[in-house]
């Protein structure tokens, strides 16, 4: 039988700060306020239809006030979301592991991104809202600042860029009021009253636009989620010459490829196919 030494802990050298000498080694303790946050994210990753703030408190054996500030919290980061006073898990855990496999967020395949992207001639990148902010998980062109914000993840202004725009248009009116009322708190007047100008024309047109970044036009397109009618946005960033009737080509384009592939994820073969499938991008439902 093969044994193996007990190994003596590495010390490591102390370091000084402006109060004396700190030890640099680390003690793994529990603490209260981190315990809490991971109790409400394993209760709610674990229930089936999400769980009251009052069904939270009494698993943590916490009064309700207490949780509520970690629960608001969870959900301005994204990694909660509220339906019908029920929290279950948001679009941000899922972000820290997906690495290439977004569709567990958005189930839009990367195929279908890069075609848009060839059909249009300019980067097509897919974005999810995450609590206050838009983060892109795919995308597809060569456009560098897209793939610096997409490849880290980084979160991207909600109320001035078109994929937030859009996402936060397909909002029903009373979760609309509430989402805008928080973010008065990051975000200027003027830009939540820019939003307000727009959000009537942006449902009616079905797509969103916006000059917020330096030299460029983006034009935004809503894709059907697993959840909500409105999951992801598919967001075009062209020349910033481009002008109305350009941008209503470009979300015709988007649009289009959304379609056909929600038709052929509708069809028997296709329904049939992920049934018979066992992968786990199969099971969490179609990917575009």
């Amino acid at each position: 039988m093969r044994t193996f030494a007990r190994q003596r802990p590495q010390r490591s050298l102390p370091t000084q700060s402006t109060s004396g000498w700190v030890s640099t080694m680390g003690v793994a303790r529990h603490h209260r306020g981190v315990d809490r946050i991971v109790t409400i994210l394993e209760s709610v990753a674990h229930s089936t239809d999400g769980l009251t703030l009052s069904q939270l408190a009494k698993r943590l054996e916490a009064p309700v006030s207490t949780i509520q500030g970690l629960v608001n919290g969870l959900l301005a980061t994204g990694y909660l979301i509220e339906e019908s006073r029920r929290f279950t898990l948001g679009p941000g855990p899922f972000t820290l592991t997906i690495g290439a496999d977004w569709t567990t967020v958005a189930p839009v395949s990367h195929d279908l991104v890069s075609q848009l992207a060839e059909k249009i001639g300019y980067p097509v990148l897919l974005g999810v809202m995450v609590g206050d902010h838009l983060m892109y998980v795919d995308g597809a062109g060569e456009d560098a600042r897209m793939e610096f914000y997409m490849h880290t993840r980084s979160r991207r202004p909600l109320i001035n860029s078109a994929g937030g725009k859009l996402l936060l248009a397909s909002l029903e009116d009373t979760e609309l009021s509430q989402r805008l009322g928080e973010l008065r708190e990051i975000y200027s007047s003027d830009l939540i009253e820019a939003f307000l100008h727009e959000v009537l024309t942006i449902r009616s047109n079905g797509f969103a636009t916006s000059t917020a970044v330096p030299g460029a036009c983006a034009v935004a397109v809503g894709v059907p989620g697993t959840r909500r009618p409105v999951g992801s946005a598919l967001v075009a960033v062209g020349p910033r010459e481009w002008d109305e009737e350009r941008a209503r080509d470009v979300a015709e384009v988007l649009s289009g490829g959304v379609r056909t592939a929600a038709t052929r994820a509708s069809s028997p073969s296709a329904r049939s196919s992920a049934s018979s499938s066992t992968s786990p991008t199969a099971s969490s439902g179609s990917s575009w």
